[in-house]
């Protein structure tokens, strides 16, 4: 895999965090996570500790060893990270398709909520990737 050399925003502090966490819960070890995800032991060293970026691919394949979607991993380390203050609260939503909805209130924070068949059908890995970035990058 190609080494990642973006840098460590509060979405990869605040993943790094919730994996730490699901990981706890488990009783896991780091080696237990290498050996289940098949990524090397320090990679998911560097991941946990947010000392690097995770990548789509190895968000997935963590998730997939901690028994838990990606989605829904992504969603509570946001909602954690905002609860401690760590990440920004968004100022507007932006759907699947990369719309954003001009009718919500600057400032006021909203759920995600579940997707509709037909957005979950535009999220291509690069529309997953560019709305990460959006997400990650300050405005």
């Amino acid at each position: 895999m190609p080494t990642n050399t973006r840098g460590i925003g509060w979405l990869t502090e605040a993943v790094a965090t919730e994996i730490r966490s699901l990981m706890g819960r488990q009783g896991m070890l780091q080696v237990e996570l290498a050996e289940l995800s098949g990524i090397p032991k320090a990679t998911v060293s560097s991941l946990v500790k947010a000392g690097s970026a995770i990548d789509l691919e190895q968000l997935a394949r963590m998730s997939k060893a901690l028994k838990i979607e990606p989605d829904e991993l992504l969603r509570t380390a946001i909602q954690e990270a905002r609860k401690a203050g760590t990440a920004p609260a968004p100022a507007h939503s932006i759907s699947a398709d990369g719309e954003t909805n001009p009718e919500l209130v600057e400032g006021r924070d909203y759920e995600i909520g579940t997707p509709s068949p037909q957005q979950l059908a535009a999220l291509t890995p690069e529309k997953i990737a560019e709305l990460l970035r959006r997400a990650e990058s300050p405005d």
